[in-house]
C-alpha cells in the first residue's frame, strides 16, 4: 500500500514522533510512506530517513482562512494526483478532512484514517470537536479512555478503532541503551534520577517536580531531578528553582533528540501534568526503558499503569500527593526494580510498534 501521512506540522512530540516511528515500521512491511505537512522539528529527520515530505506552508494551524484553505486543497490535489495513496493517514482532523475533500475532488479513490490523540478540553474551544460528527476517517483513538470521549462528542462507537500508541524497543532498549553519558554530561553522581520529558507548555506539570525536589533534598542529598525540554514555561520553572534554592538539584537540559540515554538514566519517570495529556509517548518509553513512573489519575494515564504494578496515579496539581510518591519508591529500590521489569513487560505484550501497526494495517484493509 502506498499511505501519505499527513498533518499541520510534524513536531518532536508525541503525534510527531509517533507518525515517524509508525512510517518506519510500515516501510518494514513494504509499504511505500510519504508525508505532507506545513513543516515541524522532525522535518528533517523525516527526509535523512529516507521518506518523501511534501511542504505546504497553508496546513499550518494558523493558516485557517478562506484563501489559505483553497489555497491548501489546490496542493493537496495536486499532491494527491501525483501520488494516488491507497490511504491517507491524518494525524490531526483538520488535515484529513481537508485531504479527504482534496482527494474526492480529484477523482482519487483513498481510504481516510484518522489518529486521534487528543481532544478540545478547554472550555470555550470545545466548538471544535464537532468536526468528529463529519470527520470522513476511521479514527483510531490512543486509548479507551479517547474512544470513550469521542463517543460523548457524537462520533460512531463502530468507526472508532483502539490501536494504542507503541514504542521502537529496538530504540528503547535498557539491555543496549546506557546513561552514562548523560550522567557524566550533567554532573548526576551515583544517586537516584526523576525525569521528566516533554514541553514545558504550563500544563506538564514541571513546577511540581522543582517543587517535589525541593521537599525531598535533605532527606535524598543524591537525588537529582532531569527535566528534558523547551517551552514558555521553561524560564518560569528556572527561575522556581532558584528562587527555591535547588538549581543544583534540579538539571534543565533543554530541547534533546537523545531520549533513550536520557530515559537511560531515570530510576523514576514522573508525568504530573495537570491537563491535557491523553496516552503519553513519553511514558511508553519510559516504561520501554524498565523505569517505573509516577503521573497525574487524567485521561488514559490509568490504562498505562499495569493494574499498577507498573505506576503510580496521583490527582492533577496533588503536590503533596506527587512528593509522598516519589519518595515512597526511593524508599523502596526493590519497587523501582520490580515495577521497571513490569513495566517493560506490559509494552512487550501490548504496546510495541509492532503490535501498534498490525492494528492499524487491519483497518487500512477495512472496506
Amino acid at each position: 500500500m502506498k499511505v501519505l501521512q499527513i498533518r499541520s506540522e510534524f513536531r518532536d512530540n508525541g503525534p510527531g514522533s509517533q507518525a515517524l516511528t509508525l512510517a518506519r515500521e510500515l516501510r518494514s512491511r513494504d509499504h511505500e510512506v510519504i508525508f505532507a505537512a506545513s513543516g515541524g522539528e522532525l522535518v528533517d529527520e523525516i527526509r535523512n530517513s529516507g521518506f518523501d515530505f511534501s511542504r505546504i506552508e497553508t496546513l499550518a494551524v494558523d493558516r485557517r482562512g478562506l484563501g489559505d484553505v483553497l489555497s491548501t486543497l489546490k496542493q493537496l490535489r495536486k499532491l494527491i494526483k501525483k501520488h494516488k495513496p491507497d490511504v491517507i493517514h491524518g494525524h490531526n482532523a483538520a488535515s484529513i478532512v481537508l485531504a479527504a475533500i482534496a482527494a474526492r475532488t480529484a477523482g482519487i479513490r483513498a481510504k481516510y484514517v484518522q489518529s486521534v490523540r487528543g481532544v478540545e478540553l478547554r472550555r470555550g474551544y470545545q466548538w471544535r470537536n464537532l468536526i468528529y460528527r463529519i470527520n470522513p476517517a476511521r479514527l483510531l483513538a490512543v486509548s479507551e479512555f479517547t474512544k470513550r470521549e469521542l463517543v460523548s462528542l457524537g462520533a460512531k462507537a463502530d468507526n472508532i478503532h483502539v490501536t494504542f500508541n507503541g514504542v521502537d524497543l529496538q530504540r528503547f532498549d535498557p539491555d543496549v541503551v546506557k546513561g552514562d553519558q548523560v550522567r557524566n554530561e550533567f554532573n548526576l553522581g551515583e544517586g537516584p534520577v526523576i525525569g521528566h520529558v516533554g514541553n514545558f507548555s504550563g500544563w506538564k506539570g514541571q513546577e511540581l517536580l522543582v517543587r517535589s525536589a525541593a521537599e525531598l533534598r535533605q532527606r535524598f542529598p543524591n537525588l537529582r531531578f532531569v527535566l528534558v525540554g523547551k517551552g514558555p514555561a521553561l524560564n518560569a520553572a528556572q527561575k522556581l528553582a532558584r528562587e527555591l534554592g535547588v538549581e543544583d538539584t534540579v538539571v534543565f537540559p533543554g530541547f534533546r533528540r537523545d531520549i533513550p540515554e536520557f530515559q537511560a538514566c531515570f530510576d523514576i519517570y514522573c508525568q504530573p501534568s495537570t491537563q491535557g495529556e491523553m496516552f503519553p509517548n513519553a511514558i511508553i518509553e519510559a516504561m520501554a526503558m524498565r523505569n517505573c513512573w509516577i503521573g497525574s489519575n487524567l485521561s488514559g494515564l490509568g490504562e498505562l499503569s499495569a493494574a499498577g504494578d507498573a505506576g503510580d496515579l496521583v490527582a492533577p496539581g496533588d503536590q503533596d500527593g506527587l512528593t509522598r510518591a516519589i519518595c515512597s519508591l526511593l524508599e523502596r529500590p526493590d519497587a523501582i526494580e520490580s515495577r521497571g521489569i513490569a513495566a517493560r513487560q506490559f509494552v512487550e505484550d501490548n504496546l510495541t510498534i509492532a503490535k501498534v501497526v498490525d492494528r492499524v494495517e487491519a483497518v487500512y484493509r477495512l472496506q
